[in-house]
């Protein structure tokens, strides 16, 4: 047994040559829920299912359901939205029973992970920034938080999804400096990255047991185990599906991220200010309508700021750590940001901030709504320019309601 972190227990045990898998694996039981009621599965848009020892099989990342009691789970593709996005609908994750007549093996070890509950996680284009902060970091965030698990040494983050090398599309991105980084090395590194904050413990991935790279836990290497059960695990979905009310996910997931970055968590703007930012991606790249006049936009911000007292800072997301963001974003009374990962960037703008979108698209609700960050937009042509007359009106406007004095 170890117990080397607050409140985390990983015991290992062998089981007995001729013991039947059922007799070694814990029995499951689990409980599902749509808003607080009880929830009769089917085609449901939102429910929380909380299972008691469900466990992974090391070898080939499926869980195992160990029971003979029904109702049976909820299929993978309804569970926490098992499918793999990467596989043309087909779920990566499989759920599945315990054979009565399977038999455990002799030396079969079995790793029993207690006290902090499990969050179970899948990825949505994972080599993208803002589908992990959105689609899996803070939707966790929320879950854990509906269930009162505000402390990150009650939670534990499990990924029941692999990075892989066969990811669609382009395989390689180019950054602004014209390195080529793979979509694989992207969604180790943003899965590191950005759901790290949410936990104590170390992230588990059933991809890095499977392949027999170390996963250590608690001190236990939990590759080196034949099974890993998880006395509590829950999974959910559609979690936040409200923009009204995000800010209420949003604000713990950013003070988790700068204390994981080593920074002390920003706290509301009492008075104005123009310190301004710009996020932008190259209009050769890829991205939700990147804009084609970068230059000149970045030419009238500076000129803004400088007249108005403030600085300014045009950055991509690519060229900085996550800590340098986090310390930009910090400082910064407006942020300004053409549409896709670069926007989600602004959920880490202190309250009482300001955040311009450039352009029109699905993701504006997301923004639109914060209760702690006014939003503003400024158009493109179909030229994907940014219009300058309509950008210096918002601008002029943000001076004013942030009583930026004019430098003489």
């Amino acid at each position: 047994t170890a117990d080397l972190a607050p409140g985390l227990s990983v015991t290992v045990r062998k089981a007995a040559a001729g013991q039947a898998l059922k007799e070694v694996l814990p029995q499951t039981t689990f409980s599902c829920a749509n808003r607080g009621r009880s929830l009769k599965l089917g085609p449901a848009k939102s429910y929380k299912c909380r299972f008691q020892n469900l466990c992974i099989d090391v070898r080939e990342g499926a869980l195992l359901w160990n029971s003979r009691l029904r109702p049976t789970p909820p299929p993978p593709g309804e569970l926490c939205k098992l499918q793999d996005p990467h596989r043309k609908g087909k779920s990566e994750m499989r759920l599945r029973e315990v054979p009565a007549s399977a038999a455990a093996g002799p030396g079969i070890s079995v790793a029993h992970v207690a006290g902090p509950v499990a969050l179970l996680a899948t990825r949505v284009a994972p080599w993208n920034a803002g589908h992990m902060v959105m689609n899996t970091a803070t939707a966790l965030e929320e879950l854990a938080n509906e269930e009162g698990l505000c402390d990150v040494r009650q939670r534990l983050v499990v990924f029941a999804d692999a990075c892989h090398s066969n990811l669609p599309g382009s395989t390689n991105y180019q950054t602004s400096k014209g390195s080529s980084v793979s979509r694989l090395k992207r969604c180790r590194k943003f899965t590191e990255s950005f759901n790290s904050p949410l936990s104590f413990h170390p992230v588990v991935k059933t991809d890095v047991m499977s392949a027999g790279d170390p996963m250590v836990l608690g001190g236990v290497d939990l590759s080196a185990t034949q099974y890993v059960c998880f006395a509590e695990l829950m999974g959910g979905t559609d979690i936040h599906n409200a923009e009204r009310t995000m800010s209420r996910w949003i604000a713990p997931y950013r003070e988790k991220l700068f204390m994981y970055n080593g920074l002390r968590p920003p706290v509301q703007f009492n008075a104005g200010g123009c310190n301004v930012v710009l996020t932008h991606k190259r209009s050769e790249m890829h991205g939700l309508h990147a804009i084609k006049n970068t230059e000149e936009v970045d030419a009238f911000l500076a000129e803004f700021a400088r007249q108005h007292g403030g600085t300014y800072r045009s950055f991509e997301l690519s060229d900085l750590s996550t800590k340098e963001q986090l310390e930009a974003l910090a400082a910064a009374n407006i942020q300004l940001s053409v549409p896709g990962s670069c926007a989600w960037s602004s959920w880490n703008l202190r309250a009482g901030s300001d955040f311009v979108y450039l352009d029109q698209t699905f993701e504006r609700p997301w923004f639109a709504y914060s209760s702690e960050v006014r939003f503003s937009w400024a158009g493109q042509g179909k030229d994907r320019k940014v219009g300058m007359a309509g950008l210096r009106r918002v601008m002029d406007t943000l001076a004013t309601l942030r009583a930026c004095a004019r430098a003489a």
